[in-house]
């Protein structure tokens, strides 16, 4: 089934989330925060430290990096768009010609133009470094991902084995009930429930400071030996047309979206 859209009455979160792409570039944040470099400048104005993952480097040409100057593990990045990620966990095993020539493949491509993600075509791309979180016991690092909608953390996703054939996407409300929402091609999974991040309450607080100033955004955190580390702000996950297993989702959450309601830098 395709998407029948309505953005002259968006009620849907689809459609609503569509309407935001065209009509709320006026903030000039969601720019800045889609920038995954300016976001450190964002997180410490907001919540008065940066907790992002830590930069190692910052190059404005892949011909500048250096793998020598580089820890045993790390991960290389562009700012300007998302799965632009090169994860070395043994450096010696990395070929340093071949990240250069991915790099500089992402680097040339013009992000959010082909997804119509307007908020990605005014960074200027670069390249970097990032220190390489790891939880012990664990192939993959679990995402944290708060769903907030006009400034209010609301859901939080979890996930967990993203390259594994046990990945699951389970959704938790803000008391840390699961909820039976899934999205089709990543499903849940009720039998096998997340244990509450022992920082939860601290990422829910640091959540609803950094969505404060948008009318849709979502939140992801890493948590690794009790620190929480910021990911990044994600304006519109899915290019904001995710297909959901029950369509009532999109309904429901497209009725906790509300447009009218101003944003205190407009």
């Amino acid at each position: 089934r395709g998407f029948h859209l309505d953005l002259d009455n968006p009620k849907t979160w689809c459609e609503k989330m569509q309407w935001l792409q065209l009509y709320d570039e006026k903030n000039p944040l969601k720019a800045q925060c889609a920038d995954k470099i300016l976001l450190h400048k964002y997180a410490e104005e907001k919540l008065g430290k940066d907790i992002c993952v830590p930069i190692l480097k910052i190059y404005d040409s892949p011909d500048d990096l250096n793998f020598a100057e580089l820890p045993e593990q790390f991960v290389l990045k562009c700012n300007h768009g998302y799965a632009f990620n090169i994860i070395c966990r043994h450096k010696e095993l990395l070929q340093e010609n071949d990240c250069k020539k991915q790099l500089k493949k992402w680097l040339h491509k013009s992000f959010g133009k082909s997804s119509l993600e307007p908020h990605y075509r005014n960074i200027v791309p670069k390249c970097y470094a990032e220190t390489f979180l790891e939880n012990r016991g664990k192939e993959e690092i679990t995402d944290y991902k708060f769903i907030c909608f006009n400034g209010v953390p609301t859901y939080v996703q979890i996930i967990n084995d993203r390259h594994q054939a046990t990945q699951r996407l389970n959704y938790y409300d803000m008391d840390f009930h699961f909820v039976d929402i899934s999205r089709k091609y990543f499903p849940n999974n009720p039998n096998l429930l997340d244990e509450k991040p022992s920082q939860f309450e601290l990422m829910k607080s640091y959540a609803r400071k950094l969505s404060e100033d948008f009318r849709f955004v979502r939140v992801d955190f890493y948590e690794v030996d009790g620190v929480v580390y910021l990911g990044e702000l994600t304006f519109t996950p899915g290019t904001g047309l995710i297909r959901w297993t029950d369509d009532n989702v999109d309904v429901v959450f497209g009725e906790m979206l509300k447009l009218g309601e101003r944003m205190e830098n407009e």
